[in-house]
């Protein structure tokens, strides 16, 4: 089991957190840059015959936090680890999994092919594509955030909801959220009705005078959940929540989910931030033992 946990810059608190679920030691880790930008890291605790997991979302700055989460990785296992866990509750690069025209490269195999060159184990939470797993040459394994979302609702009391999935490819999560809240659930179909130009299909399910749950992994910069919030709407929904497992929103991203009509913006903490109100570290503390 492990018993030592190392925190890269992008999930600190997260790594508390997991450390304290686990009752185990947070490594202090030093780290810093040179005048010339390079980076500096020092993992201050004794590492030797130790099992140890190291915790670091590639999240933006993506080569920054990947070339830093390999850094930790290399040391702690030159320093004498008796076993390496990378634990990445989001995998930068995830939307990157096959190339769609010649010479493209496909970045979640180079990135699987790094961490399982210094780790003996891999850990993440709801991949883009689950397909990642099969990129990595040691034991991959890959968690599910929804009961920590489904906990988040049935805690304020949402009930009688239906659940949306902007699109065809999130289905699975809205169903697997339908089943935990054991409400109605649904998808919106994306309709190509000419070059760059998409139609939105209205959801099968009568909406009238209902609340309605958005539930995708990834919101970037909220402009389908957008659109798909207006055509909720049209259709009669009350009041449209929005979930989502990693909360991107680069910019103006939540401004622009609250003015197009939603009322509650939730995601959880394997991205830091301002609406990671659910944590994931008794998942991950599960996966780990």
């Amino acid at each position: 089991m492990v018993d030592l946990i190392v925190s890269g810059s992008s999930c600190q608190v997260l790594s508390k957190e997991i450390s304290d679920e686990l009752n185990i030691e947070l490594a202090m880790v030093e780290s810093g840059r040179f005048p010339d930008g390079e980076l500096y890291l020092r993992v201050d605790s004794d590492i030797k015959g130790r099992d140890v997991a190291i915790v670091q979302s590639t999240s933006k700055h993506q080569d920054s936090n990947l070339f830093e989460l390999l850094s930790l990785l290399e040391t702690i296992k030159t320093e004498g680890a008796k076993e390496v866990t990378a634990v990445v509750p989001y995998f930068g690069y995830g939307r990157q999994d096959r190339s769609f025209a010649q010479g493209e490269a496909v970045t979640s195999r180079v990135i699987a092919e790094l961490i399982s060159k210094y780790a003996d184990k891999f850990i993440s939470l709801n991949l883009h594509k689950s397909t990642i797993l099969d990129f990595f040459d040691i034991e991959a394994i890959e968690g599910d955030v929804t009961p920590a979302i489904a906990e988040y609702y049935s805690t304020f009391g949402v009930k009688d909801a239906v659940i949306i999935s902007p699109d065809k490819g999130a289905s699975g999560l809205a169903k697997n959220l339908g089943k935990h809240l054991k409400c109605e659930y649904d998808y919106l179909e994306k309709k190509r009705i000419g070059p760059g130009r998409v139609k939105i299909m209205p959801s099968n399910i009568n909406l009238k005078g209902k609340n309605v749950i958005i539930y995708d992994d990834i919101i970037d910069s909220g402009g389908s959940i957008s659109e798909a919030v207006k055509l909720l709407h049209k259709q009669g929904a009350e009041n449209i929540l929005t979930a989502c497992i990693h909360p991107v929103l680069p910019n103006n991203a939540i401004t622009r989910l609250f003015t197009s009509g939603v009322v509650d913006l939730v995601g959880t903490n394997t991205i830091p931030s301002q609406i990671s109100f659910i944590t994931v570290a008794e998942i991950i503390s599960k996966m780990l033992k």
